[in-house]
């Protein structure tokens, strides 16, 4: 996934599509969290405009990350878009805020990096495993969730509960 400029000038008439699988467990020296990655699949292609080029990637893989309950592993897969656009003239400017153009750095394009960047930027912050048991509990105490506390009455405020039951009535 790394092209020249002249390379890229080559590929302008019969258009450029990639698929290829790439090596990023160098992540997990990045982010202490991501505790194992898998080789990622990277399928692409170049859109040539006049004065930049645009590289559509669809990245998937997996990465094992802790449970954000138990510190367990946990397989997390990942599928994501992103788009690359790389200034082919140095007087082209930033179109608008959300799209960010690249400079090409030594007449190169090396796509790897930013395949990264993408996948760190996308990843997680919590993940819990689909086999964790359910929330604990115990003599007088559970831990509840955010949708099952606001369904839930303070036991305190049952009785107030009560005098408007019978107010409505």
């Amino acid at each position: 996934m790394k092209w020249t400029l002249h390379q890229l000038e080559q590929l302008k008439e019969t258009g450029l599509s990639f698929d290829e699988t790439v090596d990023v467990s160098d992540l997990k020296e990045r982010d202490p969290e991501i505790r194992g990655i898998s080789s990622v699949q990277v399928v692409g292609r170049a859109m040539f405009e006049e004065s930049k080029i645009s590289f559509l990637l669809e990245i998937s893989g997996q990465m094992v990350l802790p449970s954000s309950k138990t510190l367990e592993d946990v397989n997390y897969s990942f599928h994501l878009h992103t788009v690359e656009v790389f200034r082919l003239d140095s007087s082209v400017e930033e179109e608008s805020e959300e799209e960010e153009i690249h400079d090409i750095v030594n007449e190169t394009i090396d796509l790897l990096p930013y395949v990264k960047e993408a996948i760190l930027v996308e990843k997680p912050i919590r993940v819990v495993g689909e086999e964790e048991e359910p929330l604990p509990s115990g003599e007088g105490w559970e831990v509840v969730s955010e949708r099952q506390q606001k369904n839930r009455i303070d036991p305190r405020l049952k009785k107030l509960e009560e005098l408007l039951d019978d107010k409505n009535e």
